[in-house]
């Protein structure tokens, strides 16, 4: 991570911010004949690729340091 001037905290911040799982709302609920739908979102990561994705910081000429780079091989 030092090569890539990273720190853990750089790697905790990109997960809490990509990787989330939330409620969206819902739907119907102010209507006296409709249901109520709870929606939801997953989140954005579901397997190790989706994580080699990642974006962990940008770089100040603009580009995208990606976990994938930082990843042993």
């Amino acid at each position: 991570m030092a090569q890539y001037g990273l720190e853990p905290q750089d790697i905790t911040n990109a997960l809490g911010e990509q990787n989330i799982e939330a409620a969206t709302g819902t739907l119907g609920q102010n209507m006296d004949d409709a249901y109520e739908y709870v929606l939801k979102y997953r989140g954005r990561y579901e397997d190790d690729r989706d994580y080699g994705n990642m974006v962990i910081k940008s770089l100040p000429d603009g580009s995208l340091r990606r976990a994938s780079v930082c990843a042993p091989s």
